[in-house]
């Protein structure tokens, strides 16, 4: 009846056309299926971390969640059999920039109580000048961060709110790549120095670590896979020996990032592997 009712109606409306003069508007054409939407690699969200150690157990998980801007808002965190160890919640200004993380960890499987909170403060700029540290309200620990021609100089980092536990400066070369950084050390009265040298593409390729004396202490190389991620650590002592060395291998998923790397150690030994979970959409 209904269906007759529609049928009569549209016989109306289009003796009503005729009689005015119009003309009757063509059925729309159909539109088909729509396109397929297509990612990259950088529509990737990274959802979830599973590590297991050289056994095949699984000992460490982290969940990440994301706003409807894709800012992360919650990392939450899980030991052996999925009990829960604690989670970080974030919190970000109307330009995006973060400005609290909060520490929680668990009491049991459903109740957490809050560890330590870390607060951002950013220059007009929009780099970050200074993380405060807090436990009950009371600082515990401060790090300021000093820029030239926006690029990181000096870096210290305070206990409490006055101590100066350590300090690094760090140089950089014409191509702004962090060539040196000097490490005072307020707690063992001593400082140390790092050199870095990269890659034409710009990767570090070796680390140069240098004592009080001036002289090297330690060698560590660095080697990468055509994707740029690391795929050989070696260190090596003052006089060229290998004191250790890892070996990554990744496998990545079809957009180029990575969803599983397994690391070997240099006297064949398994170490961790981790898994890893994307989310992928646009905007």
């Amino acid at each position: 009846m209904k269906k007759t009712a529609a049928m009569l109606i549209s016989g109306v409306l289009m003796l009503s056309l005729c009689a005015c003069g119009g003309t009757a508007e063509p059925d729309p054409v159909p539109t088909g299926t729509p396109a397929p939407i297509t990612y990259t690699k950088d529509d990737g969200r990274l959802k979830m971390e599973e590590t297991y150690n050289s056994n095949g157990l699984l000992f460490s998980t982290i969940i990440y969640e994301y706003d409807n801007k894709g800012r992360l808002v919650k990392q939450a965190e899980f030991g052996i059999n999925d009990a829960p160890t604690g989670y970080k919640s974030f919190e970000y200004d109307k330009n995006g920039r973060k400005t609290l993380m909060t520490s929680f960890v668990a009491e049991t499987d459903k109740d957490y109580s809050e560890e330590y909170r870390t607060s951002y403060e950013y220059d007009s700029d929009g780099n970050i000048t200074k993380a405060v540290s807090t436990i009950d309200g009371k600082t515990v620990s401060v790090t300021a961060y000093e820029y030239k021609d926006g690029l990181l100089i000096d870096e210290k980092n305070y206990e409490g709110e006055s101590f100066v536990a350590s300090e690094y400066k760090y140089e950089y070369g014409a191509d702004g790549h962090k060539t040196r950084c000097v490490r005072i050390d307020n707690m063992e009265g001593d400082t140390t120095e790092n050199r870095y040298t990269y890659t034409s593409s710009g990767l570090l390729l070796a680390d140069l670590s240098y004592g009080d004396d001036g002289k090297v202490i330690s060698r560590t190389e660095h080697s990468y896979d055509a994707n740029g991620n690391a795929v050989k650590l070696s260190v090596y002592n003052a006089k060229g020996g290998l004191i250790s060395s890892t070996l990554n291998e990744y496998t990545y998923d079809d957009y180029g990032n990575i969803k599983r790397c397994a690391v070997t150690h240099s006297d064949g030994s398994k170490g961790t592997t981790t898994q890893y979970k994307w989310e992928y959409t646009k905007g």
